[in-house]
């Protein structure tokens, strides 16, 4: 006896995508105003998107009189912070308010993650890949829920915005390449020289335009979003050979690239000056013309990975993570099917170029942008790596797809293995959700702790804070905040007493850890002794020219806030204690 699902096919993939989504949904809301804190980056994005939605300045009053930062603010690309910008716009001043721009972008990501995969191999292939990159579990962090696509839409970072515009890119670039080659899919017969086809052709140039503007719509997002552009020329180049150059194909990508970043560029020779004096706090990040440079990211590049296991790569291979070994053992096994693929289809000189297509670009994908990242980014921070996360994914779910075809579906061992992985792969992200949720449960509630900050101010003066409070103090009617950041921008030869005689704080709210460990204690500042220094001296100054308030609210999370009035300050500069 068949057994067969009482659910018309058509309806099939929506039905599966609504309770993906709402899996989704049910991972990334609850207790999004809370939890993960608030840090320094976060509030970096937060204040410019306010300034934009009130004032129509995108500028950074929490840098204010650095190089300008106040009128024109060049530290982060534009196109996340305007997206928060218009959530402020619509719905008011909040942390849920700005995050949701990143609930929403991994949905966005999720759903073109199944219509590219939908594009290239087929429903099947497109259901499972975004499947996977909800529920793959593969860090190993405490207090994270180990899904990389699910953390990293929890928080407010351009980082999620990226993939989204990637994948539509991909999305618009398969589709003008199979419209280029006459719009045939994989396995239809070509049509010859007709009226459709001619259609099909006309309409690919303007798909190769679109994905060339989403391209550089990814790269106003971060700027390792560009390196989409080298993985759709190096597609075209080995799917066409190297008589691509003598199509329009490649022109129409970067025009199309050029286009999107045409009012960024503008906007940033309004003021090169304030463009190049804020972006000098982040120089050493870029050596171009360095051939060192590269060597030297390539060989640290594992260490983007060590948020799998806490900072350990050693302990990933020790953990029973089934995300991880899944990673590990079945890329290479789905590059090597793609390969022989590619290698098989290549001896078949009738066979519809665009059977071969599909196998080219995923098996191209993920090598390229790692590949870029590991050689141009030398930051190597874990977010990074959602460029990637989609691909593999997307090649995950090719091979369990082929190895099921080549079974086949009426094969028990296909039957079984693919649902029970898939059970595992979900009940190893349950736990790690269920083990997220219950610490966010318990985390201090951001907008009371503001309040209790709030209450020990005086108000209506000028305060110099940690950053993570911007937005709660602003939302209780503070407004002239600076960030205690200015205090390290400021030449190393500048004393803490010149530094606070200029920018005059009326009071200073700080967390107490930032004073409790010596600089010479290399477990607090590894490589940074200057900045831990720094800090001492800062705190010294504070005990000696400012009255301290202890903010009167529990929080395990934040650590001891202290309020420091500092309008008796005389400007001398105490002994560093």
């Amino acid at each position: 006896m068949k057994f067969e699902i009482p659910i018309p096919k058509r309806w099939r993939a929506p039905l599966f995508l609504g309770l993906l989504s709402g899996w989704y949904f049910g991972a990334t809301l609850p207790y999004l105003g809370d939890y993960p804190l608030l840090d320094w980056p976060q509030m970096g994005i937060v204040a410019p998107a306010h300034k934009l939605a009130n004032e129509g300045v995108y500028g950074n009053d929490l840098f204010a009189g650095y190089h300008r930062s106040e009128l024109r603010n060049y530290e982060y690309m534009p196109a996340y912070p305007l997206l928060v910008a218009l959530s402020f716009k619509l719905f008011g001043l909040g942390v849920l308010q700005a995050r949701l721009v990143s609930v929403l972008c991994g949905w966005l990501a999720l759903m073109l993650t199944f219509q590219l995969g939908r594009m290239l191999f087929g429903v099947r292939v497109g259901l499972l890949a975004a499947t996977l990159l909800a529920t793959l579990r593969l860090g190993l962090v405490p207090g994270t829920s180990g899904v990389a696509l699910i953390d990293f839409a929890r928080v407010v970072r351009y980082d999620i915005l990226v993939p989204v515009f990637v994948l539509a890119s991909c999305c618009c670039f398969v589709w003008a390449v199979r419209n280029s080659e006459g719009g045939m899919s994989p396995g239809r017969a070509s049509a010859g020289d007709t009226p459709a086809r001619h259609t099909a052709a006309s309409y690919a140039s303007a798909g190769f335009v679109f994905a060339g503007g989403l391209a550089g719509l990814a790269t106003l997002a971060h700027i390792y979003g560009a390196f989409l552009g080298v993985l759709l020329i190096a597609a075209l180049w080995w799917h066409r050979g190297w008589r691509v150059v003598r199509t329009l194909a490649p022109y129409l990508i970067t025009c199309g690239f050029g286009l999107a970043l045409l009012p960024w560029i503008a906007y940033l020779l309004q003021d090169p000056e304030a463009y190049v004096g804020q972006m000098s706090r982040h120089q050493g990040r870029f050596g171009l013309l360095d051939l060192s440079f590269y060597w030297h990211n390539l060989q640290r590049e594992v260490w983007r990975y060590a948020a799998w296991s806490g900072g350990s790569l050693e302990a990933a291979f020790l953990r029973p993570r089934i995300g991880i070994w899944l990673v590990l053992l079945l890329m290479p096994a789905s590059s090597f099917v793609l390969w022989q693929r590619i290698q098989g289809k290549s001896q078949i000189r009738t066979l519809d170029v665009t059977w071969q297509f599909a196998d080219r670009f995923l098996l191209l994908a993920f090598p390229v942008l790692e590949l870029c990242l590991a050689l141009v980014v030398a930051l190597k921070r874990y977010y990074y790596t959602i460029l990637v996360w989609p691909f593999i994914a997307l090649q995950l779910a090719f091979l369990a797809d082929w190895l099921c075809r080549r079974a086949g579906w009426r094969g028990r061992a296909a039957r079984i293995a693919l649902p029970a992985v898939l059970a595992l792969v979900v009940f190893e992200s349950s736990v790690g959700l269920a083990s997220m949720r219950q610490i966010a449960s318990g985390t201090t509630r951001y907008m009371e702790l503001s309040e209790a900050i709030s209450t020990a101010l005086p108000p209506g003066q000028r305060g110099l804070i940690s950053q993570p409070f911007w937005l709660g103090l602003t939302r209780h009617g503070h407004r002239d905040l600076r960030s205690i950041n200015l205090l390290f921008l400021d030449p190393p030869t500048t004393s803490v007493a010149d530094s606070m005689a200029r920018l005059a704080p009326d009071w200073v709210v700080i967390e107490g850890y930032y004073f409790e460990r010596d600089a010479t204690d290399p477990r607090a500042s590894p490589g940074n002794v200057g900045v831990r220094q720094r800090f001492l001296e800062f705190g010294s100054y504070l005990v000696a020219h400012c009255s301290r308030t202890e903010v009167q609210h529990p929080s395990p999370d934040y650590g001891t806030i202290e309020v420091y009035d500092c309008r008796s300050a005389t400007g001398e500069l105490a002994p560093v204690l």
